[in-house]
């Protein structure tokens, strides 16, 4: 029964830094690779009205963030976990507001064609478009990052760490156990 279980536990480790490894990848991938896109072929187009699409997607992080907030309330006897859910359920809103000031800059670049005090000599227009890029790019990450963390909370034993000294005990057995292996054929 023992061995048993010590060959799932090496089996989970393996599976653990594994999984952490390509999670982390796939994460970096689509946290940067999206966010680019959005900005390159979306958002950053200075022709396209994205208003409608920046206020849904402050209201799914709103709503998100919301979940989470209730979600807190309701986990009170573990108080780690309350408060991991909490910290990260706040920067999914810090990052919903960042992306709705975002789409308060973009609306300003779309409607200044005219002259007006707002564009400061000529500066207006690019300090709109520079503050929306730079906005959306951190509410994007801030996001991201807070969901990521809401589902290592959710799913906490696929992002467990194995026990280092369980996992090189058991090593060192099954190495002993292959060089028994070996010497008897030749007794």
């Amino acid at each position: 029964m023992a061995k048993s279980n010590d060959r799932y536990y090496l089996y989970r480790s393996n599976l653990f830094y594994f999984t952490k490894f390509i999670s982390s990848g796939i994460f970096a991938f689509l946290l940067f690779g999206g966010a680019l896109t959005v900005l390159r072929l979306g958002f950053s187009n200075p022709k396209l009205d994205t208003t409608q699409y920046t206020n849904y997607g402050f209201a799914v992080l709103a709503a998100i963030a919301s979940i989470c907030f209730s979600w807190s309330r309701s986990i009170q006897n573990d108080p780690d976990k309350s408060k991991k859910v909490n910290f990260n359920g706040e920067r999914v809103f810090f990052g919903s507001l960042l992306f709705l000031s975002a789409s308060l800059f973009k609306y300003l670049y779309l409607k200044m064609d005219k002259p007006d005090i707002i564009m400061l000599w000529g500066i207006g227009k690019w300090l709109c478009y520079s503050l929306f890029l730079v906005l959306f790019s951190i509410a994007y990450v801030l996001s991201a990052d807070g969901m990521y963390e809401i589902i290592r909370v959710l799913f906490p034993t696929q992002f467990k760490k194995p026990d280092k000294e369980r996992v090189e005990r058991i090593r060192e057995e099954r190495r002993i156990e292959k060089e028994n292996k070996k010497k008897k054929p030749s007794e």
